[in-house]
């Protein structure tokens, strides 16, 4: 194989993996592979669906959002929005704040991201409060109920958060945010609370990691009823709770399309994505460059001429292995014929014995001589492969002198 084709074939290798990790990562999951969006609608360990299923068994009413926020019908209900794994547009935040601000009550939560498989879009709708979500900097210690939260407070929480709720390093609130008020932490840190938002009673709600609501931590300890308890405090809800699926990626039409969407956006807005849109592009210039762009293929060439030099010793090693001496003497004097031919003003197609009584009369240099060794070598029967090789020897020399004159004598 050559070279530039063996790098050819790694770096197709190499782009084609890429972009069968992403795609295995991002597009529509099979039997087996995790779906790590913590959408109602997942069953995965991820995945809340085990929260929906629950407080339909309670006799509430949970629904699903499918648009943006303005599609809400009313504002008796509470949103929840669950680690989104789509962005949301300046517009859909927009409604969603206004949405609360009318009185209604929304329940935002974050979430670890650990792009490009999961990522979580939580961190510009808390800085509008005010607020982050950040990373523990101690070990995981147990949850408890802070007084006045309206959640027993000898609820057993077996919450194992990863992050913590803290102010803003740079808090610009929304005005119509209200001051925070705990309503579970650890000993040394803040993992959810609610605030009051607008004149309308409006709330808002935001939990530090959305493990607590997952399929694989909710069944533990009292997990489930607190849950049930934070979405369910506002008793003019009558129960409604309504999970935001938008900006999961899921449509009325259905959810591939949201899925493929997010998976092509992540090609311009992370460095995997950039990485392999470099790598497409440096290959498709090396085929640019390589291809036939104008006209159709150019003929094959035609294989190099080989040396003379090459035939003359092919020739005489054919000739030495056949002991054909007298033949080769023939062949030399035949091709010293040749070469001095035009110098002598003489046709190639003479006769040898002709050839050398004109050369022998013309009065130029070393012409006579010439013509004398010429003579001795079409007449000469050699026994032995010295006696070739002395007579080509004369033929040179005497050829030598012919054209280019004694040397020795200054001619």
């Amino acid at each position: 194989m050559r070279r530039g084709t063996g790098t050819e074939a790694a770096a197709a290798l190499l782009v084609g993996l890429v972009i069968v990790t992403l795609g295995s990562a991002l597009v529509d999951p099979g039997r087996t592979q995790p779906y790590f969006r913590t959408s109602s609608y997942v069953n995965d360990a991820s995945g809340a669906r085990a929260l929906h299923e629950i407080l339909r068994a309670c006799g509430l009413r949970p629904e699903r959002l499918l648009a943006p926020p303005a599609a809400l019908a009313d504002t008796h209900r509470t949103l929840v929005v669950a680690a989104p794994s789509e962005p949301f547009t300046a517009e859909d935040a927009e409604q969603l704040f206004d949405w609360v601000a009318a009185g209604g009550r929304a329940v935002i939560v974050a979430a670890k991201a650990a792009p490009p498989l999961r990522p979580s879009y939580h961190a510009p709708l808390l800085a509008r409060l005010g607020l982050r979500a950040r990373s523990r900097s101690v070990g995981s210690r147990a949850a408890t109920v802070a007084p006045g939260a309206g959640i027993d407070s000898a609820a057993d929480i077996g919450w194992p958060a990863a992050q913590v709720l803290d102010d803003a390093p740079a808090p610009t609130p929304d005005p119509r945010a209200g001051e925070p008020r705990t309503l579970l932490r650890t000993r040394s840190h803040t993992l959810a609370v609610a605030l009051p938002y607008g004149d309308a009673g409006g709330e808002i709600v935001v939990l530090s990691d959305e493990s607590l609501l997952t399929n694989a931590e909710l069944r533990k300890a009292d997990n489930a009823v607190v849950v049930v308890a934070i979405l369910t405090a506002r008793a003019s809800d009558e129960g409604r709770v309504v999970f935001d699926e938008y900006h999961h990626g899921f449509r009325p039409e259905g959810a591939s399309e949201g899925l493929y969407t997010q998976a092509a956006a992540m090609l311009v807005t992370t460095w995997p994505g950039r990485a392999v849109l470099l790598l497409l592009g440096a290959w498709f210039v090396m085929l640019a460059g390589r291809g036939v762009r104008l006209g159709a293929p150019l003929p094959d060439a035609p294989p190099p001429r080989r040396r003379l030099s090459e035939h003359a010793d092919a020739l005489g090693h054919l000739l030495e292995k056949a002991r054909a001496r007298s033949a080769a003497l023939r062949v030399l004097a035949a091709g010293v014929r040749r070469v001095v031919a035009p110098r002598a003003g003489l046709p190639t197609s003479l006769p040898p014995g002709v050839f050398r009584e004109r050369l022998a009369a013309s009065p130029a240099h070393g012409a006579q001589k010439l013509a004398e060794v010429l003579g001795e070598a079409e007449r000469l029967a050699p026994s032995r492969d010295a006696d070739v090789a002395r007579a080509a020897r004369r033929l040179a020399q005497a050829r030598r002198d012919y054209l280019h004159g004694d040397v020795h004598r200054g001619c």
